[in-house]
């Protein structure tokens, strides 16, 4: 068995740092490689071969020490493989290995930006801008430095929580973050290129409940009782907000890419862009007057002027940006409401589903109306229930708000 030890090797020039070098012990031969990590001798604590990242270079001490981590985490990966191989080797088996993992040799980073390149090339514009948040973000905690996948562990993603806790970022956020990491780490160990584990399990990945968004349906009848003659960008985010609830608290972004082509016989058939599920909805009148109202602002081919380019990364740049001004707008109407309600392009969703169950209509129903794929009992109703059964429950929703 072979042994590593990490230690500093003192600069002959006085006031010049040192060098952190590892000494490797096999069958009492030893061999020294030295790491790019320079220091201080007060920077270095020899008993316990760690750095003291204190003071004012505490962020690149720590920087330094994960560089360290991840080095060892190679040297360790090395000998388990030998050991692994049952073939003798000897310590210039371990340095030729070590040296000829440099740093272009691909790592977390580089491995995930050909995921995020991927992405691009899919057309999947949605999780490409999600892999490039949580890269920016984990970028940020390592100072993009060097990160090959055995160093990718438990330590140092519970280290990356904690950082992430520091600065104040939500457990919802966070967990989103990770999410996506460990999906980019699963994915290089069916590659072949990360060692099988979970260095994830420890750290939180779940979701939080969020505090309840729907909205009473005497806030509907104010939002719809308000003049705004005067004031077409908060007529236009009314009727957004309206057409959403119209269509069972249809998302924006399926508002935004639905087209003429998907409005015929009398209903408006989609297709989730979150789920996948077809969902079809019966036409009612107050849903056609919106139509109506904008058919002359819509650039083909699409119902709602929101998306104008026929090239599909600006589109969904169009699309993005128009949700972000439609929930400022919300916000304006929201200060134009009593009670100090709050309006965001999520409560009608959240309206629908609410007003549903306080009139009294099944669950199923409801979740099959929605087009939830996560329940059970939704996969079991969308194959039998009558399509004419969702539709009078949202004719009976909407004269609730009439």
């Amino acid at each position: 068995m072979s042994t590593i030890r990490v230690k500093l090797r003192m600069s002959t020039v006085a006031g010049k740092a040192g060098s952190i070098y590892y000494q490797v012990i096999h069958r009492r031969q030893q061999v020294q490689l030295t790491s790019s990590v320079k220091l201080y001798p007060h920077e270095w604590d020899a008993p316990s071969a760690r750095i003291c990242a204190n003071g004012e270079k505490a962020s690149f001490l720590l920087a330094a020490q994960r560089t360290i981590n991840a080095d060892l985490a190679v040297l360790h990966g090395i000998i388990s493989r030998k050991e692994a191989a049952g073939v003798p080797y000897a310590t210039a088996d371990i340095a030729f290995a070590f040296r000829a993992l440099a740093p272009a040799e691909e790592d977390f980073f580089l491995y995930m930006e050909k995921r995020i390149f991927k992405l691009e090339e899919e057309k999947a514009h949605g999780t490409e801008l999600n892999y490039q948040r949580a890269y920016r973000s984990f970028a940020a905690f390592l100072n993009r430095q060097y990160l090959p996948f055995p160093a990718c562990t438990e330590i140092l993603i519970g280290e990356y929580e904690q950082w992430l806790r520091q600065r104040k970022i939500k457990r919802n956020s966070s967990s989103f973050y990770m999410r996506i990491l460990r999906a980019v780490y699963n994915s290089a160990v069916s590659d072949g290129l990360a060692p099988a584990g979970n260095p994830f399990r420890k750290v939180y990945t779940g979701i939080d409940t969020t505090r309840k968004r729907a909205v009473d349906k005497h806030v509907i009848k104010q939002l719809k009782k308000l003049d705004l003659t005067e004031k077409p960008a908060l007529a236009y985010a009314r009727d957004l907000f309206l057409f959403s609830l119209y269509l069972r608290g249809m998302a924006f972004v399926d508002m935004a890419y639905l087209q003429k082509c998907d409005i015929q016989h009398g209903g408006v058939t989609y297709i989730r862009r979150k789920t996948g599920i077809r969902l079809s909805i019966k036409m009612e009148p107050c849903l056609q007057e919106i139509i109506d109202r904008y058919e002359e602002k819509a650039k083909d081919p699409y119902v709602l002027p929101i998306i104008t380019s026929a090239d599909e990364k600006q589109a969904y740049r169009e699309y993005q940006n128009a949700l972000n001004y439609y929930n400022k707008q919300l916000k304006r109407l929201s200060g134009m409401l009593k009670d100090g309600v709050s309006l965001s392009s999520y409560i009608p969703r959240h309206t629908w589903a609410t007003t549903a169950r306080d009139s009294n209509i099944p669950l199923s129903v409801i979740s099959a109306g929605m087009g939830h794929s996560s329940e059970n009992i939704t996969r079991i109703y969308l194959s039998s229930l009558d399509n004419s059964v969702i539709d009078k429950a949202n004719y009976k929703i909407i004269s609730v708000f009439d």
